[in-house]
Parts: C-alpha cells; structure tokens; sequence
C-alpha cells in the first residue's frame, strides 16, 4: 500500500459496457502501472519546512505535505523562539549556537510512523481536508 503519485503508463483498456441497473457510466478495465510513494520506518527523507506551531513542525515534499514532526521528536533541547519558529541550541566547544528552523527551508528527518487513517463518512465543513496517508517524523540527531 502506499499513496499514488501519478500514473505511469496505460498498458491496456477493454470494455466500455454499460451495466444495467448501474447509473449509466461505461465501465473500462483498465491494466496501468503506478508511481507510488511508500515510505518505510527508518527511511530518512530530505523535505522542507511548511509551518510550525506550538506541537511541532508541518513538512512538505512538495507533492505530499501531511509530515509532522512533533516537539518530541525534534532534535533537543530546542523550544519556540519569540517569532513563533522553533530553535535549536547546541554547544560546540564550550560554545553556545542557535538555529532556527524557519520556513521553507530544507530539513533532514526519518520515518518515524506511516498511517492511513479510514475515510470519514461524514465531514463537517470546517473541517481540515482528508490525509490519505499521515507521515510521523523524528529528528532526533544532530547529522539527521
């Protein structure tokens, strides 16, 4: 299982019947391949940083963006700077450094959960648009 990316190629289609009793659409088996993408536990993946909030960091690959990573899984100790953006303190000889992690900027991570979650049956209307996948992270290492 995994989440389809595009279609690659059309290898067949046959048919086009209409069955009765259906609402009146041609039916078409159709032979394709897929691109699919399937991350694994454990995978490491290069994304960028789409937004944050006071749970952690929302990451985007540009054609998937439902990747969180949330605070405990951040690289520590970090915490949330004035400006609402998350930083990360680190000592290098005795030195203290800052980094934030701000928008759109590349970030390292791994897998660290994949869900499909079951499509609802009802939705209200302000609710956030159904995630076919959701991607957990970990960024737990300095050189990840």
């Amino acid at each position: 299982m995994g989440l389809c990316i595009s279609v690659y190629d059309i290898q067949s289609i046959e048919g086009g019947f209409i069955f009765p009793g259906d609402d009146g659409c041609a039916t078409y088996k159709v032979r394709c391949r897929l691109v699919m993408f399937q991350p694994f536990v454990g995978e490491i993946i290069v994304g960028k940083i789409e937004s944050c909030d006071e749970f952690g960091l929302q990451v985007s690959l540009g054609f998937f963006s439902d990747i969180r990573i949330p605070e405990r899984f951040m690289v520590q100790p970090c915490h949330r700077g004035e400006d609402v953006i998350w930083v990360w303190q680190f000592k290098v000889d005795q030195e203290e450094f800052q980094y934030s992690l701000d928008i759109d900027e590349e970030i390292i991570f791994r897998v660290a959960s994949v869900k499909y979650p079951p499509i609802p049956v009802e939705k209200s209307k302000n609710s956030k648009p159904f995630s076919p996948m959701e991607i957990t992270e970990r960024s737990t290492s300095t050189g990840i």
